[in-house]
This record gives structure tokens, C-alpha cells and sequence, in this order.
């Protein structure tokens, strides 16, 4: 008995013992795994901090995003990583998913905005400020100017790119459209400096920014009314060093391409013109039309035909181009010193098919080489010191061709060959009209820029003073040459100018079409009756002109600037203070002139508030001089004023619908500031000239000279222009998905120079230019931004932007009693005048039974049925100037819509970007709009759409009857007015980056093959022979990009 109880005493301590033990288990700590990557990329993340909420338990994933973690079975792991959104997960979700995907913080990443003279929260940034990263730029493909990757990449921002040659693209840029006629140019700084930054390499650039309102640009006083660009470059973190190294190979062709009708239409067409002209003696001979038509047909021409020349000058003349980049930098540092440090190379090819000579390199190139190198030092705890030396060497090529275009349109395509078959180089009857020869054989020019930019600056903590006290002095030198070098040939120098001759020997020759001998075979000989020879027998052969590293330009910089910044919070009120003087010294050498030294002197200041960045408020005021103007002129005070209220921060909004509405911000700004960039630096003076000579005597008279005589008047007060800006911004986020950004903006202008109008012949002078223009502009800004995922590894985003503006001239000192329509006042900046094309006169009494043409010279006699009818506006029955009406539309653009879109999933990633500038007409260009273009016996496609009695059209303009001369159709006119409004895919790129583990072992930690492309496709209603931004018929073509590339880090 006393067994069987002992027993059960041990079986109920088992029975307990089972019934505590789970608890007891669950208590102890288990071993658990997991794997961190990127969500859109669904890469592995190195080096990610994953702890125990509540303890310091934790660890950090290794190469492969892999950890390993003991903890209870009810702990929560808290997952954080520079970057990216902090993650907080319970052990049980990790077991069912050991997978942890991280969000890149957008707001972590851009929580700051470079701004003037310093940077700021964007949260609590209250100007209109639009910024974009340089890897954006990089995506442009083998672009050299900075200016032109810009194009589409910032709202507000219009940059217009007017030629493709390389080294020396032409891009105009202006900031929320043109608030005057002068100069719109934005002021450009690069690291706070006033450089050029085009020729930066873009493997440099951190940051672009563009300040557009008062708010931002007023503490750059009288350089700020145009806008301003920020351009920032990279620079090194506390962390262990990280080399970069990219290359790229191009391959650039023309986005347009010449066409004409054939050489038989165009001998039919040239003689109905000179019927049309009553020039009958000029008819081409039957014959002549017959011996090429059969030529045709029998396949007996070409471009090396010596009496059937048939010469596509653009297809001899222009190939696909190409490029190359490559460029390392190393970033990195200690506590002690951190370091960017970067070197480049991009050589820009030439489209044209040019050979290098014997003595001489005709080929368009460019060749740039970049350095830099931005040190920063912790010299104490307190003293920090930056110093920043950076350059480029560029060299640029050309053979004195810049108007390739033009010479190839005045060469004619069927007088002579390129070459005869004895091997001489042909040409017209006149020398100088075989673009090949001249092109390879006149000779080059080397440009050689440098570009020398060194920057120090030193920083001292004063907390000792007061928390968040600190002041700075910063010195900055800049130093930019140009010298050129030439050979030209057959060239000597005579008495202060260039006496030429072309010892390159060419020949003309001309045949009998109508007398052909009949060969034995049938076949045609014709006889020549015509040879020339250039130069002649008698000319000697002149030896070449030859320069080297002639100075062509020189300038220096000399920049210095001392500041007081405060930054500091009590409680929730946070408060920043700048003061800030700086001065800069110029010296010029133009157009072998030195000029005289130039001054400019600043002092600014800037006051920010924010209660718990739910209330903003921010002074700025800028004190600016400028040497340009008289004593007590000089200095003006521009002040600005703004505000912004965080709604989606207050505490009632964040309740209801702070899951949706993640950011609600308004902004108002109020201010003045100036731009003297179209100011003339002596406008005060008076000047005297001293030109010709003055006879004094009656009867013997007695020549004097020099004759001193009065100039322009000068104008003691002149002084900068005036603007007065005003803005008001809303940016709206819902979702941590969508971002709205909506600016109204509205600015007055007044005190613009100009020369007077209106100033009486009784005076007897005239006058320097004097501030008394006056415009107005308007305009709204809308940004829309979208980004999300799908699954754990697909992420997309796109964003659309659009800006438009309006402007008006208020006074231009018009004459009061002109015709309201010939007055500049309400009508838009940069307006066109034309006349008003309405139909074709449909016979020849239609002709003089109309208003009677003055144009040009013109007479009735001079006019045909089919010629242009124009509206005589002022209705006195002369079609003259007093008839030309402003037109609604202007010849830049006012309106601008960009939708850029891409996407990632897991190694793979898109983007592209479409490009719209819309409402811009221009005038055609006369060598691809009339017939016959340099005299030539050439004619354009559409040129049997012209008017006949058999095709007339009363209800429309038709293209009007040919002619030898244009001179009454050609004028200005809205037949001539044409949209030049379009829409490009301005880039688009695709790429694959490698996945880290398979890189590990070669200690590589990025790897990134991608292709992409610039001006890809171009969608316009107007001539597809013509780019839509080419700034002419001379101008170098505007090319498109296709670019392979390479970027790897280690």
C-alpha cells in the first residue's frame, strides 16, 4: 500500500511536469533566418542592422542580404538600413516568410534642396525649387553639353538645342518663359560659383536645381530675375572607399535627311519659271532634257560621271558619327578626411565624311579630358576645411565649315562631278562650289580650351558663442583660355587682310547634249565645248597659311565670400540665420581686346522660422551692387518674403486621413529682384568718336583730322531692371504613391533698357538706352508623380510634367499716333510680324485689280495668276511693311509637356522620356521651301503642287506659281508660317544589373551593362528634312544617340 501511493505521488510530479513544460520550452531562445533585399531590385542588402525591439540583441546581414538571430519565439525584429524605410516584423511572420523585402525612403533621399548660398529641408522649403540628380543625366546617352541633358528634366525649365557640333552645341535655356527682350539668360553657378557648365563632366554631378521664384533667387540681387541654375558636384561620405568606373561607345546620325525632286523635273520646272519671269532666252534646250532623260534610263550617270554628273552632295558628304566616354572616380573617407575624386574622357566624332591629310586634320571633333578632386577635412571637432580643384582640357576641330548645310544646298547637283576620271576634283563654272573638295582640302582649325577651377573654404563651429553658431570664408579662382591654331591653304598674308587663292586644281567642263556622235556600239559621245581651269596656267602656287596657339580669349575669377550661419531649435520652434558677403573681380580678354576689370559686390541675408515644420516662414534680402551703373546707382535691395503651412501635420488631418493624405503643403512667396545682364558697362559715360576728317577754308581748303564728334547721349541714372514675382504652390501626396506639385506664378517687370522711340529730330542727338520698358508675365506649373509595385519584385513609376506661360509687353515707347497694329504694346515678347497670305490670284485683272505690292521693290507688272494674295491691313491699297500684323504664335516655346515613365524588376530596369514643346512657328526656310535654291537648277519635292489654272483652289492657299525669283512670295508671310511644335522621345534606356552574389568573388559590387538613345524619334506636322530645333540652314545637324554602355563598382 505504501508502494502504490509513492508511485502515484511520482506519476502526478510527471503529470505536472508535462503540463509546465511548454511554457517553459517557449521561453528559450531559438535560432531563426532570413534574407533582406531591395523591393524594387530584389537585390541582397549588405550590411542591414536587424535587432530585437526592446533589447540590444542583433546583428547585420552579410553579402548575400543573409543573417542569422537568436530570439523568443514572441520577439519583433526592427530592420533598418540607410536608405530605406524602417521594418518592424514578428518572428512567427519570418518563419512563414524568411524573405524580407526593404522600400527605399524616398523622403530619406530627398529630404534636402540645394538652395542659394546653402541647403534646406524639403519639407520645410517654402520656394519654388525643382531639383533632379545627375544619374538622371547620364541617361541622356554620349551627350557632351550639360545644358542640352537638362532638356525635359526640370519643370520650368526650356532648353532649346540649336545645333549637333561637336564641342560646341548651341543649347538657350530660359527659366518659366521670358519676362523680357533683353537678356533671359539664367544665372548658372556651379558649386555656388559663376561658371559654365557645359562642359562638366556629368559622372561629377550630385545635383541640379532650378530656383524660379523670389523666395529663392532674391539673394542673388540683380542676377536673379532670369532664374537661377545650381549645379552641385559629388562629394565624399564617411565610409570605406567605393570606385566607379563607366565607358560608353556611340553611334550619332542626323535625324533629318535631304530630298529633291529629280534633275529631268527640275530642267521642266526651271523652264516654266522662266516663262513665268518672261526670260525666255534662259529656256534649257529640248535636247539638253532629252540627252539626260535618256541618261537616266540607260543608268549612264553619277557621281563620278564626267558628263553626266549626278552628285547627292549629303549622301557623299554625311555617315553615322561616333562617341566615347570614359571616366573612374573613387569616393569615400574617414572621420578625419572624406574625398571624391574623379577623371574623364569623352571624344565626340564628326557625322561628315571626312579624310585626313597630309598636313592637316579636316574632321569635326572634340575632345575633352575632366579632373576633380573635392577633399573635406575635419581639422578639430569644431574647424573643417573643403578644398575643391577641378578642370578639363578641350580640343575642337573644325575645317572653317560651319555652314556645311548651306554649301552643300548651293553646290549643284548636276554641272559637276566630285571628281573627273583624270583624277582632278570638279567644279562650277564659278570656283568654290564642290563641298567635298573644299570640306577635305581647305585646311583645319584647332581650338585648345582650358578651364581651371580651384575652391577652398574654411568652416569654424562657434557653439562656444551660442548653440548652432558658425561662420565661414571661402575663396574661389577660376581661370579659362582659349587659343587656336589654323592651316589653310594657298593662303599668304597681305596688307592687314587675308589676299586668297585656291591652289587646289579643279576643273569645269561643259558638253554639246544636242550634237551627240553614234558610236560603233550605239553608244552616245558627247563632245566638250567648254573647259576651265582653276587656278590658271598663269597663277602661282601660294604656300599655306599657318598660326599656332593664337590666343583667342582669356578670363579669370577671383571670388571671395565670409558668412554667419545659425541653426538651431527650441522645442519645436526651429530657426536658421544667414549673413553673407561676397565679392568677385573679373578680367576678359575678347576679340583680341582686354577689357577692363569688372566688379560685383553682395551682401545677403536670409531668416528662417518653423514650428514643428507645420508653420513655415522665411525672409530673404540681398543688397547687390553691380559696376555696370553710375556712382549712386549701383546698389539695389531686393527683398522677399514667403510662407508655408504643412497641413497634412496637423494633429486632426493625420487622425482622419493621414494614411491617404501622407503630404498637404501650401507656399506663398512676395519679391523683388533685378537682372543688369543686358546692361552696357559704360552707359553713363559719354563718349566721343573719332572718325573721318573736316575740311576748314574757302577758297583752299584745309583737311583736319582726326574729327572728334559727339556719341550717343549718355544716361547718368540707368540702372537695372525691376521684377516684381509672386508665387503660390500646393504639393499634395497620397499613398506615399502619388506626389502633386502645382505652381501659379506671376511677375511684373519695369525699368528695362532700351533705346528710345520716340526721341524728335530736333534734338539732334540720340540717346544710350534708358530704363523704361515695361512687360508682364504669368504662368502655372503642374507636376505629377507616380510610384508603386507590383509583387515583391516589379516596381514602376511615371511622372508627367507641364508649364506654360503668357507675356506682354506694357511699354516699349511706342510712337503715339502709329496704327495700334504696327505698336509693340500687348502684344507678346519676341513678337512676329507677317503678312496675312489669304489665296493665289486666280487671273491676271485679279492681279492689278487689287491692292498694288511694294514689297521689296516689287511691282504688278512683276506678279502672275498663282502668286500669294496678302491682306492690305491698313486698307490704303499698297501691300507694304505698314501691312505686316502680329501673329498669335511666337517662335519659342511657351508651353512645355514631358512624361517620363520606367520601371524595375529584379535586375532589369527601363526608362524613357517624352519630350513636347508646343505652339512654337517659324518661318520655313527659304532653301527648302522655293525652287531653285543658290541658282541652282534644283526644285523641291512638293513642287508639282503648285498652283495652275488647272489646280487652282479658291478656298485655300496652294503653294503659288514658280519662279527664277521669289521676291514677291518669299516675304514674311503666313504661307511661310509654319508649326514647329513636336513631340520627341528624347531618351530611353534599358539595362541589366548582375546580381551580387555573383560578383562577390571578384570584389565587385555593382555590375551594369545597359544600351540607350537620344532624340530617338521625332513626331512633327512640318518638312522631315528639317529638325525642329535646328537654328537653321547653316547650323550644324541635330543628331540622334545610340549608346552601349558599361558601369561597374567595386
Amino acid at each position: 500500500m505504501k508502494h502504490q501511493n509513492l508511485e502515484f505521488k511520482w506519476m502526478c510530479l510527471l503529470f505536472l511536469a508535462l503540463l509546465l513544460s511548454p511554457p517553459l520550452l517557449w521561453g528559450q531562445n531559438h535560432s531563426i533566418k532570413g534574407q533582406i533585399v531591395d523591393a524594387k531590385s530584389n537585390e541582397p542588402l549588405i550590411g542591414v542592422n536587424i535587432t530585437v525591439e526592446g533589447t540590444s540583441n542583433g546583428t547585420i546581414s552579410d553579402i548575400d542580404g543573409r543573417f542569422t538571430l537568436s530570439v523568443a519565439a514572441n520577439a519583433v525584429l526592427k530592420i533598418s538600413y540607410i536608405g530605406y524605410q524602417e521594418k518592424k516584423i514578428k518572428v512567427d511572420d519570418l518563419k512563414k516568410e524568411p524573405i524580407i523585402s526593404l522600400e527605399e525612403d524616398s523622403k530619406q533621399l530627398e529630404e534636402v534642396v540645394v538652395v542659394g548660398y546653402g541647403i534646406q529641408k524639403k519639407v520645410s522649403s517654402v520656394g519654388a525649387i525643382t531639383q533632379t540628380k545627375g544619374e538622371e543625366l547620364l541617361k541622356g546617352g554620349n551627350i557632351t553639353s550639360v545644358s542640352e541633358a537638362l532638356q525635359g528634366k526640370l519643370n520650368g525649365l526650356v532648353a532649346i538645342n540649336t545645333s549637333g557640333k561637336p564641342g560646341a552645341s548651341d543649347t538657350k535655356m530660359y527659366i518659366r518663359g521670358k519676362a523680357s527682350w533683353q537678356n533671359s539668360d539664367p544665372l548658372v553657378l556651379v558649386d555656388g560659383i559663376e561658371r559654365d557648365m557645359n562642359d562638366v563632366d556629368m559622372n561629377e554631378i550630385e545635383s541640379i536645381s532650378i530656383l524660379k521664384d523670389a523666395s529663392a533667387t532674391a539673394v542673388y540681387g540683380v542676377r536673379g530675375a532670369n532664374g537661377v541654375i545650381l549645379l552641385t558636384t559629388k562629394r565624399g561620405q564617411d565610409k570605406k572607399p567605393n570606385i566607379n568606373f563607366s565607358t560608353s561607345f556611340g553611334i550619332k546620325q542626323t535625324t533629318a535627311n535631304m530630298e529633291w525632286a529629280d534633275y529631268v523635273t527640275s530642267m521642266k520646272m526651271y523652264n516654266e519659271a522662266v516663262a513665268n519671269d518672261n526670260n525666255w532666252n534662259q529656256q534649257i534646250k529640248q535636247s539638253v532634257i532629252n540627252a539626260w532623260s535618256n541618261a537616266f534610263d540607260t543608268g549612264n550617270y553619277g557621281p563620278y560621271n564626267d558628263v553626266f554628273p549626278q552628285v547627292d552632295w549629303w549622301d557623299e558628304l554625311v555617315k553615322p558619327g561616333f562617341s566615347q566616354q570614359y571616366n573612374v572616380n573613387i569616393s569615400g573617407g574617414t572621420n578625419f578626411m572624406r574625398y571624391f575624386a574623379s577623371i574623364g574622357y569623352q571624344n565626340d566624332g564628326d557625322i561628315y565624311d571626312l579624310q585626313k591629310q597630309e598636313n592637316f586634320d579636316p574632321r569635326n571633333y572634340y575632345r575633352r579630358y575632366n579632373w576633380r578632386s573635392n577633399l573635406d577635412f575635419n581639422l578639430t571637432k569644431t574647424t573643417s576645411l573643403s578644398v575643391n580643384i577641378a578642370g578639363k582640357m578641350g580640343y575642337r576641330n573644325d575645317n572653317f565649315a560651319d555652314d556645311v548645310y548651306t554649301r552643300i544646298i548651293a553646290a549643284p547637283t548636276n554641272s559637276f562631278p566630285i571628281k573627273y576620271s583624270d583624277g582632278y576634283w570638279g567644279d562650277g563654272s564659278t570656283a568654290g562650289y564642290n563641298p567635298v573638295c573644299n570640306m577635305n582640302t581647305n585646311g583645319s582649325q584647332l581650338y585648345k580650351t582650358f578651364q581651371g577651377w580651384y575652391d577652398i573654404r574654411l568652416e569654424q563651429k562657434l557653439d562656444f558663442l551660442t548653440k548652432g553658431l558658425k561662420a565661414a570664408a571661402k575663396v574661389s579662382y577660376t581661370s579659362a583660355s582659349t587659343t587656336r591654331s589654323s592651316i589653310k591653304t594657298g593662303e599668304i598674308w597681305g596688307n592687314n587682310d587675308f589676299e586668297s587663292r585656291n591652289s587646289i586644281i579643279k576643273y569645269h567642263r561643259e558638253y554639246d547634249y544636242s550634237n551627240p556622235t553614234v558610236n560603233a556600239d550605239g553608244s552616245l559621245t558627247y563632245p566638250m565645248i567648254l573647259e576651265k581651269r582653276w587656278p590658271n596656267d598663269e597663277d602661282i602656287e601660294l604656300p599655306p597659311n599657318v598660326s599656332y596657339d593664337n590666343l583667342d580669349g582669356y578670363n579669370r575669377k577671383l571670388y571671395y565670400e565670409f558668412s554667419v550661419e545659425y541653426n538651431r531649435s527650441f522645442g519645436s520652434h526651429n530657426v536658421t540665420a544667414l549673413a553673407l558677403m561676397n565679392r568677385q573681380v573679373s578680367d576678359l580678354k575678347d576679340d583680341k581686346v582686354i577689357k577692363f576689370p569688372s566688379y560685383r559686390e553682395e551682401w545677403v541675408g536670409r531668416v528662417t522660422y518653423n514650428w514643428k515644420e507645420r508653420y513655415l516662414a522665411e525672409m530673404n534680402i540681398s543688397y547687390t551692387g553691380s559696376e555696370k551703373f553710375a556712382r549712386g546707382q549701383r546698389f539695389g535691395l531686393f527683398p522677399s518674403y514667403s510662407l508655408g503651412w504643412r497641413a497634412s501635420e496637423e494633429p486632426f488631418i493625420k487622425k482622419h486621413v493621414g494614411d491617404v493624405l501622407t503630404n498637404l503643403k501650401f507656399r506663398y512667396s512676395y519679391g523683388k529682384v533685378g537682372s543688369d545682364a543686358a546692361a552696357a558697362r559704360w552707359n553713363y559715360i559719354q563718349l566721343f568718336n573719332s572718325l573721318g576728317s573736316i575740311e576748314l577754308g574757302n577758297t583752299q581748303g584745309v583737311t583736319h583730322s582726326p574729327l572728334y564728334t559727339e556719341g550717343d547721349i549718355a544716361n547718368l541714372t540707368s540702372t537695372w531692371e525691376k521684377a516684381t514675382k509672386h508665387n503660390l504652390g500646393i504639393e499634395i501626396g497620397l499613398w506615399n504613391k502619388l506626389d502633386l506639385t502645382l505652381d501659379l506664378f506671376k511677375e511684373n517687370r519695369k525699368d528695362i533698357l532700351m533705346t528710345p522711340q520716340t526721341t524728335s529730330s530736333i534734338v539732334g542727338a540720340t540717346f544710350n538706352a534708358i530704363n523704361r520698358g515695361e512687360t508682364k508675365n504669368h504662368g502655372l506649373e503642374l507636376e505629377l508623380r507616380w510610384n508603386d509595385k507590383i509583387g515583391r519584385n516589379f516596381n514602376y513609376w511615371g511622372a508627367l510634367t507641364f508649364a506654360t506661360s503668357e507675356n506682354r509687353i506694357v511699354y516699349k515707347d511706342d510712337p503715339r499716333n502709329a496704327d495700334e497694329h504696327l505698336k509693340a504694346a500687348g502684344k507678346p515678347i519676341d513678337y512676329q510680324n507677317r503678312f496675312i497670305a489669304i489665296g493665289n490670284y486666280g487671273s491676271i485683272d485679279d492681279v492689278f485689280n487689287y491692292a498694288q505690292t511694294a514689297i521689296n521693290g516689287t511691282t504688278a507688272s512683276q506678279v502672275i495668276p498663282g502668286d500669294l494674295i496678302y491682306i492690305d491691313f491698313n486698307g490704303d491699297g499698297i501691300i507694304n511693311s505698314n501691312d505686316k500684323v502680329v501673329v498669335d504664335e511666337l517662335n519659342y516655346p511657351l508651353t512645355t509637356i514631358g512624361f517620363s515613365f520606367g520601371f524595375n524588376w529584379k535586375g532589369l530596369n527601363f526608362s524613357a522620356m517624352l519630350y513636347s514643346p508646343r505652339n512654337i512657328y517659324k518661318l520655313q526656310f527659304d532653301q527648302y521651301l522655293w525652287d531653285f535654291p543658290a541658282s541652282n537648277i534644283r526644285v523641291q519635292p512638293k513642287s508639282m503642287e503648285r498652283w495652275t489654272p488647272e489646280t487652282a483652289n479658291s478656298s485655300g492657299v496652294m503653294r503659288p506659281a514658280t519662279h527664277l525669283n521669289n521676291t514677291y512670295n518669299k516675304v514674311e508671310s503666313t504661307y511661310r508660317y509654319s508649326d514647329y511644335s513636336y513631340i520627341r522621345l528624347k531618351n530611353m534606356e534599358i539595362g541589366y544589373t548582375f546580381p551580387k552574389k555573383w560578383l562577390s568573388e571578384a570584389h565587385i559590387s555593382n555590375l551594369q551593362v545597359y544600351m540607350n538613345g537620344n532624340n530617338l524619334l521625332t513626331f512633327w506636322k512640318g518638312d522631315k528634312r528639317v529638325d525642329p530645333e535646328t537654328g537653321g540652314v547653316g547650323s550644324y545637324p541635330i543628331v540622334r544617340t545610340y549608346t552601349l554602355g558599361l558601369r561597374v563598382s567595386f
